[in-house]
């Protein structure tokens, strides 16, 4: 019941704001939104509803009727009704819906859902209402029956548009907490509800204006008949003007004359009943005065007459004065009206009076004129005449005449007219009427029970009260003396014919596009919706095929795994047993060199030669297996750099052009007009195919030319792609070897292989690398002709110059003959760890290293000492002062301009490297420090002087061995780490192992929690920086996943990008994995004290203990190692084994400051101390 009466309640408001919209005539709404509300509702909630709906719609109608003052038993049985066609309508809509469209009317999904969904509920369904309303109201007799058909209509229209208006409003309304219907209504209502507004109020706009327009053409109608009754009076007025002139120019007419004055007057103006000159006569007179005019009147003898009491004419009673009739034109049908004294009669009298007084004209109220024989409204008009009889003045005197008492004056008699009114007003609108609208004229003085003068379309039988009409216009209208009132109404056909079609059409247009916008909203959502959930049953689904299939991809995974670990184990085998194989040979390639160089015996220097030689293929062999395994496993990476084409074709030439010319070949490199400018891309990669190729070609031509061919097929502001022809006139290859060419170990046939050499892996490696690189590869050949070999490759441009670094082949070569023996070496990190990865590789070439915190300390360092320094190796990001302010330092304040500073980072991106050039750095050395990379760059900016013929020999004899007193054993593989490159590091060293390891665990502990903490807080240049510093450490340490996942999350903070989630989850994993790898073996590794013998004899030396002493200050590992040693027996003998034991265990893990602080304390709590200079630290 509740339910019920709120319904009630809601129909009862919507539909008053629906009537506040309607259009006179009537009180049909152009939108009805209760009717969408009792839709929606009789869907949402069933029948049981619908009797909210009838209770609602008749309590509507039944206030409109008690609002406009018409209720009663009528319009309260036409408003019960009313409501049951609302509630049939209710109904009728929700079956229809549910009938022929099923459940979707639910979710409206679709457009053609919303579309069924308002023709079936809004168009079909909306005829019953206006059909049961519209039949009750003409059989009520409301409404006449021509109304019906537009009242039908506009009521339809106006439940339909609010079925398509409102009952989806509605249902969003009451499925507010459905997830569809709720974002339905968050997104739909407001558009929709400001259309609404916008459409009703140009409708209401155009309404009042049309409103407006029809009542000014009524008034225009209104005011054409008024000017035609005034226009009418005015005639009359001047015929009583004529006749009282004739009057007054004729004192003594007779009949005759009187008749022939007034009977054209009368056939022109059939209005005038009678035209008459009325005697003013006194009592006294009267005798005279009826006889004067039985001689004078054409009906013989005369009297005074008036109607009795049963309206018979008899003798006038005696009275002081009588206004009778003298003559009456026509005088036929007007005969009785002879001698009648009009003052009789109380109305005329009034009249008479009034004219007397005013001198003018006067009208009498409505009257039955006596002279008819049938009743019908009349009235007098008098005009009074005056006339002069002076008592004493003589005839003909003009002068006294005029001169007489004006007292003396009087009126003789009265022009009189007798107007028909109805012939009068007929005359007067005659084609002033349009059709449909009525009028009445009533005399506003006059007694209401006789007001009424006229009623068009019907005949007023005399003098009566004038009906109760409502008017639609109304106007004054002076007849003489008297105001008479002109009413005019329209009926329907006039209503009809003014139609207000224009406001409805406004109204339609406005509210079907809100519809429309409406339909097209639903459909817009109710498709999000079914997306959304296709998109949950497709999750679903895979799902449950995931869970079905679990069995079969874990099976599928697991064979995957295993031939994926088998492919891993080659790799890595082949990876180890190269690196291996290449350490010692590195030693015995250094020892053949200082062998050569010393040898004096020619037999034995060929002998040595063909060693070396031999070593140097095997060198290239392990290089190609390595490059080969990282293509098969997807590890090899391309650099992305600026680079100068013509230097590394000038160092191709230098390079492969003497070997050339050695078999007497002729050697050339053709370039077309080159790009200007750097290129960017991997220029290692690109001299490693080119060298394959034309290595190739001189091996494989005994006499004729090899040539390198380069031409330019695309460019443009932003690239270019260039192709590379090496053409040969050699032994050319057979067609039936072409299509295997590029396979590993290929090389034609056995006869090939035996004759000139080779693994056939070059090949196989340059069309991977070439498709690496975005390009193609090809060959063309004839057999014993020659062969062309071509590659097209894709390059990037730039207008940044390219920083001057070798790249790894040549400086690979350079390295060979690399003079750093000898050489001393500022190298300045805020990273321990970098910087025993750095001191580690130069001590290893025979360089001496000293060793700074920050640019600051660097500073210190050169202000006093500069001249030492062959070169400084400077890190770029550093607190206290970082490697770029501290390098322009060292150019402006100390201007060392010529000191060779080498910058060290991780940063990749273009903007760093060109802000590190602009610094004032000669070169730049990335991270990871490569050892031959490192060489060679040192060799160019830095040579040493000291270096001699004997300096290569000197210093592979260094690379090969360690060094140290540390063990060399077995390196166990961490995940993350690449083994070749610690190989290369650490030279089996596994306490150095160790202190890296240490390190680089100790560095990344937390970082990811950290830079997710820093990303969340938005401070994204303290996450850069601490990815920056720890990118560092792990290249130096050979994490080469790490590094490069490291690197693309600084290049998405540096270009403000939002940071991948992926890079960040791939980051997360890749440290938790480094951990998890780490952590067990160095708990297992921890240092445990060094037992070491007693020799109580020893004796220290000052000299030395002072270089130990300076060694451990300054973290010489090698230095420090070999110098305790040295001393350490020494030193049990002074300071007791328990001092000697405190710095063995810390130098065994590379803790140099709590060695140093154990010697420190020893040397100041004793005074056995030999004479030691003490530097400091």
């Amino acid at each position: 019941m509740g339910l019920i009466l709120l319904l009630a309640l809601t129909y009862l408001l919507l539909g008053a704001t629906g009537l506040l919209l309607a259009i006179p005539p009537g009180y049909a709404s152009p939108v009805f939104p209760a009717a969408g509300l009792a839709l929606a509702a009789g869907l949402q909630f069933g029948p049981r509803i619908l009797p909210g709906v009838w209770l609602g719609s008749s309590l509507l109608n039944v206030g409109h009727a008690w609002i406009s003052g018409h209720l009663s038993p009528t319009t309260l049985t036409v408003a019960l009704a009313i409501g049951v066609g609302a509630g049939l309508q209710a109904g009728a809509g929700a079956w229809l819906v549910r009938h022929r469209q099923g459940s979707t009317w639910r979710a409206l999904e679709r457009e053609q859902d919303a579309i069924r969904f308002l023709f079936l509920g809004g168009v079909l369904a909306g005829v019953v209402s206006p059909t049961v309303a519209v039949g009750t109201l003409v059989l009520s007799g409301v409404i006449a029956p021509a109304g019906a058909p537009y009242t039908w209509w506009t009521w339809y229209v106006g439940d339909v548009l609010g079925v398509l208006a409102f009952a989806p409003l509605a249902l969003c309304l009451f499925n507010r907490r459905d997830r569809l219907w709720g974002e339905r209504l968050r997104r739909t209502v407001l558009p929709v509800l400001l259309t609404l507004a916008l459409a009703i109020l140009a409708f209401w706009g155009t309404a009042r204006w049309v409103a407006q327009t029809q009542a000014n053409a009524l008034g225009d109608d209104g005011d054409l008949l008024a000017q035609g009754i005034a226009d009418r009076l005015i005639t009359q007025r001047e015929i009583l003007a004529s006749l009282r002139h004739f009057v007054e120019a004729t004192p003594d007419f007779s009949f005759a004359q009187f008749e022939r004055f007034t009977r054209r007057t009368l056939e022109d103006n059939p209005d005038v009943f009678a035209l008459s000159y009325n005697d003013l006569v006194t009592d006294r007179e009267r005798p005279t005065f009826e006889a004067r005019i039985s001689a004078l009147s054409p009906l013989g003898p005369f009297q005074i007459t008036e109607r009795d009491a049963e309206r018979r004419l008899i003798r006038a009673t005696t009275r002081p004065e009588y206004v009778t009739v003298r003559y009456i034109v026509p005088l036929a049908g007007n005969t009785p009206a002879v001698g009648y004294d009009i003052n009789s009669e109380p109305i005329r009298r009034l009249a008479i009076e009034r004219a007397r007084t005013t001198n003018a004209m006067a009208v009498t109220a409505p009257i039955l004129l006596v002279q008819e024989s049938q009743p019908r409204v009349g009235l007098l008009q008098l005009l009074p005449i005056e006339t002069q009889t002076p008592a004493k003045v003589q005839a003909g005197s003009r002068r006294d005449f005029m001169e007489a008492d004006e007292a003396q004056l009087r009126h003789q008699g009265f022009a009189v007219g007798v107007i028909k009114v109805d012939e009068m007003i007929d005359i007067a609108t005659d084609g002033r009427v349009p059709p449909g609208l009525s009028f009445q004229l009533t005399d506003v003085e006059a007694d209401p029970e006789r007001a009424l003068l006229y009623r068009s379309g019907e005949r007023v039988a005399g003098p009566s009260a004038a009906p109760a009409t409502s008017a639609d216009w109304s106007t004054h209208l002076r007849m003489g003396d008297r105001d008479w009132l002109l009413t005019v109404s329209v009926d329907e056909d006039y209503r009809q014919a003014h139609l207000p079609w224009l406001a409805w059409a406004v109204g339609v247009v406005g509210l079907l596009f809100a519809t429309l916008l409406q339909v097209l909203m639903l459909g817009m959502t109710g498709r999000a919706a079914f997306i959304q959930r296709q998109n949950e049953q497709l999750h679903l689904a895979k799902e449950e095929i995931r869970v079905l299939n679990a069995d079969l991809e874990a099976k599928v995974e697991a064979r995957t795994a295993e031939a994926r670990a088998a492919s891993a184990a080659k790799s890595e085998f082949l990876s180890h047993m190269s690196h291996e194989i290449r350490t010692p040979l590195n030693a015995v390639l250094g020892l053949v060199q200082v062998m050569e160089q010393s040898s004096t015996n020619p037999e034995q220097r060929d002998l040595i030669t063909s060693i070396r030689a031999a070593g140097r293929s095997l060198m290239l062999l392990l290089n190609d297996i390595l490059d080969l395994s990282k293509i098969e496993a997807g590890k090899l990476q391309l650099e992305s750099r600026p680079f100068f084409l013509a230097s590394m074709l000038e160092q191709l030439e230098s390079l492969l052009g003497p070997t050339a010319r050695a078999k007497g070949l002729h050697f050339a490199i053709d370039t077309a007009p080159l790009p200007s400018g750097a290129l960017v891309g991997d220029p290692l990669r690109l001299e490693q195919i080119l060298t394959n190729l034309i290595g190739n070609a001189i091996k494989f031509t005994d006499q004729g030319e090899v040539r390198l061919s380069l031409r330019t097929l695309d460019e443009s502001e932003t690239g270019a792609r260039l192709r590379f022809d090496v053409t040969d006139t050699g032994v050319g290859i057979a067609p039936s070897v072409l299509p295997q060419l590029f396979t590993a170990f290929n090389q034609g046939d056995s006869g090939i292989s035996r004759r000139f050499g080779g693994t056939g892996l070059g090949l196989a490696i340059s069309k991977r690398m070439v498709e690496l690189m975005g390009g193609a590869i090809g060959v063309k050949s004839r057999e014993g002709v020659g062969s062309r070999f071509w590659f097209e490759l894709p390059f990037a441009r730039t207008d940044t110059d390219p920083v001057v670094i070798p790249t790894l082949y040549s400086a690979g070569i350079t390295a060979a003959g690399s003079r750093l023996l000898g050489g001393h070496y500022l190298i300045v990190d805020d990273n321990a760890l970098n910087l025993d990865v750095l001191e580690r590789m130069l001590e290893l070439q025979g360089a001496r290293v000293t060793r700074a915190g920050d640019g600051h300390a660097a500073m210190e360092q050169l202000r006093t000492q500069a001249e030492d320094f062959d070169a400084v190796l400077m890190d770029v990001q550093m607190p206290v002062l970082d490697g770029l302010s501290a390098t322009r330092a060292i150019r402006g304040e100390l201007g060392l301009t010529q000191l060779p500073v080498i910058a060290v980072t991780a940063g990749v991106l273009k903007e760093e490297q060109q802000r590190v050039h602009e610094a004032g750095v000669d070169a730049l050395l990335p991270k990871p420090v490569e050892l031959e990379q490192l060489v060679a760059i040192l060799s160019r900016w830095a040579p040493h002087p000291t270096a001699g013929p004997d300096a290569d020999a000197a210093t592979s004899g260094v690379s090969g061995a360690s060094g140290d007193d540390s063990p060399v054993a077995a390196l166990p593989v961490i995940a993350g780490l690449d083994p070749a490159h610690v190989d290369r590091l650490t030279q089996g060293d596994v306490a150095f192992y160790r202190r890296l390891l240490s390190g680089l665990v100790a560095e990344a502990r937390g970082v990811p929690e950290q830079v997710r903490a820093d990303l969340a807080q938005g401070v994204e240049t303290e996450a850069a920086a601490r990815l920056h510093r720890l990118c560092g450490v792990a290249a130096n340490v050979g994490a080469v996943e790490l590094v490069a996942t490291i690197r693309a999350l600084e290049t998405a903070l540096h270009k403000a990008r939002p940071v991948p989630t992926a890079g960040l989850e791939a980051f997360e994993r890749q440290v938790a994995r480094l951990l998890a790898s780490a952590d067990p073996w160095l708990a297992q590794t921890e240092p445990t004290p060094v037992e070491l013998p007693v020799d109580d004899e020893a004796e220290l030396d000052p000299a030395q203990l002072a270089a130990l002493r300076e060694a451990l200050a300054t973290n010489r590992p090698r230095s420090a190692r070999q110098l305790f040693a040295e001393l350490h027996a020494g030193l049990s003998r002074h300071y007791g084994p328990k001092v000697v034991q405190a710095m063995a265990t810390p130098l065994a893990a590379l803790d140099f400051p709590a060695a140093l602080g154990a010697l420190d304390a020893a040397l100041s709590g004793t005074d056995t101390v030999p004479d030691v200079p003490l530097p400091e630290p």
